[in-house]
């Protein structure tokens, strides 16, 4: 006796048609927006974490090479006005 459940069957279905094929990739275009996004949340961060620190008046070298390593030196994802207030 085989048992076949609903979702296999639909899942034989839309590969046959292609529809799972299209909408496996929506989903990846979905994840690549996100990355996009998180992406832009991090250069957003670093522009006001500059802006932040712009009073100190760094010489002009030193805050080119902190510019270039800020990925290293920028915490992952969190808020500038904590990281402003703590440094």
């Amino acid at each position: 006796m085989s048992f076949i459940s609903s979702n296999s069957l639909q899942f034989m279905r839309a590969s046959t048609d292609g529809s799972l094929a299209e909408s496996s990739l929506r989903l990846r275009k979905r994840s690549n927006k996100q990355i996009m996004l998180i992406r832009y949340l991090k250069d957003k961060q670093r522009h006001e974490m500059i802006a932040c620190n712009i009073t100190k008046q760094v010489p002009k070298k030193e805050f080119r090479d902190v510019w270039r390593n800020l990925s290293s030196v920028l915490p992952e994802l969190t808020g500038v006005g904590a990281w402003c207030q703590s440094n």
